[in-house]
């Protein structure tokens, strides 16, 4: 099957939409082999890095196996549950939201801690690296929604753990996509937008010198700060 050129914003969600709209037109069947990730990256025209993500999040919610050397294979199990789980968590935007940000308060807080004890010292570089792109972004009076999102995948890749990457990509997508508008509404508020990068710094700061304790607490005040701004904004 070909597939169209994608917008890049969100590209792996739509990557892994897209596959699985060839799914259910019988395009692919369970046992099949998909194409790799050199074929998906030019039929997509995204880098490969991005079809890597996409895979992930196929992978962990069971629709593909990845054997090493071999490629990508369609799981021979009953995928219409599977699909139908995809498309409700996708588009039931009425209440997961504060559910995501509570499965989000669970899994990055156990981010956190392997960062401070598994950092590598070009984990520490990435993460600084995006935090200035950041602030960058933000002191512009931009919504820095793509380096936000990066700076917490730097901290999660600094995790050394693929299994809660991949989960961790699929999550902050879904996430990202229903606080776009609430972040919108604080985006000329020079008070919360100076909140938003102390507070990123203090965490990459505690990550750096290895303060657990710093690290965790900075963590949890933010997502309670997220938490407080999505119930004013309703």
């Amino acid at each position: 099957m070909a597939f169209e050129p994608l917008n890049k914003k969100r590209a792996a969600h739509l990557i892994c939409e897209k596959i699985i709209e060839a799914i259910e037109n019988n395009e692919y069947k369970p046992g099949d082999q998909l194409p790799s990730e050199r074929a998906l990256s030019q039929s997509f025209q995204v880098a490969r890095n991005v079809v890597r993500e996409a895979i992930g999040i196929l992978e962990t919610i069971g629709f593909v196996e990845v054997i090493q050397g071999k490629g990508m294979y369609l799981k021979s199990v009953h995928l219409e549950p599977l699909i139908d789980q995809f498309k409700n968590l996708i588009h039931d935007k009425n209440h997961q939201l504060y559910e995501m940000l509570e499965l989000r308060r669970g899994l990055e807080r156990e981010i956190v801690i392997l960062a401070v004890e598994r950092a590598l010292e070009e984990d520490l570089q990435n993460i600084e690296s995006a935090y200035q792109a950041m602030e960058l972004k933000m002191l512009q009076n931009e919504v820095a929604f793509e380096e936000d999102y990066y700076f917490h995948k730097t901290i999660a890749v600094a995790a050394h753990n693929d299994l809660i990457l991949k989960v961790f990509n699929f999550l902050f997508d879904q996430y990202q996509m229903g606080f776009e508008a609430a972040r919108k509404k604080s985006i000329h508020d020079p008070a919360e937008n100076k909140w938003v990068l102390n507070s990123h710094k203090k965490l990459y700061m505690a990550i750096k010198q290895r303060n657990m304790t710093e690290a965790v607490e900075t963590f949890e005040k933010h997502l309670e700060h997220v938490y407080q701004k999505l119930n004013k904004n309703g």
